[in-house]
C-alpha cells in the first residue's frame, strides 16, 4: 500500500503502536500480508514464532514476490486499538514532519521519527 501511495508520502505516516498490544485478547499473528493465499496466523504472542524477522525487516526486499508478502507481516487486532497503545509516528522526511505537527492531536502526543526507507520517494 506504501508503494501506491508513494507520490503521497508528504501525507502519510507509519503509526507505532506498542508491543503491548501482542497481550491483548484474541491478537493473531500473519506470517505475510494477511490478504496472501500463503499466510499462515498464529495466536499471540506465540505465533511471533512464524516470523522470518530477517525478511521482515530487510532494507531490500524486493527479490521476490514472497519477499515482499513476507515484509508486510502482520498483527491483527480485534476491534480497535486504544490510544494507550499508539507510541509514535514515522514520516518520510522533514516536509512531512511539518505536517504533521499541523495535526490537532491533543492527546496521545506521538514521538515522531523520521525514517525515509519506510516511503517510497
Amino acid at each position: 500500500m506504501m508503494y501506491a501511495r508513494k507520490d503521497g508520502h508528504l501525507d502519510l505516516c507509519a503509526v507505532r503502536v506498542s508491543a503491548d498490544v501482542l497481550d491483548l485478547p484474541d491478537v493473531v499473528i500473519a506470517d505475510r500480508n494477511a490478504a496472501a493465499e500463503m499466510a499462515r496466523f498464529g495466536a499471540s504472542p506465540q505465533g511471533l514464532a512464524l516470523i522470518d524477522r530477517e525478511l521482515v525487516c530487510a532494507e531490500w526486499w524486493n527479490s521476490t514476490w514472497e519477499a515482499k508478502q513476507i515484509r508486510c507481516a502482520e498483527v491483527l487486532v480485534p476491534g480497535l486499538v486504544h490510544p494507550q497503545f499508539l507510541i509514535g509516528a514515522y514520516v518520510s522526511c522533514q516536509a512531512a514532519w511539518s505536517r504533521f505537527g499541523e495535526l490537532d492531536l491533543t492527546e496521545p502526543r506521538l514521538q515522531v521519527t523520521m525514517n525515509e526507507h519506510l516511503f517510497y520517494r
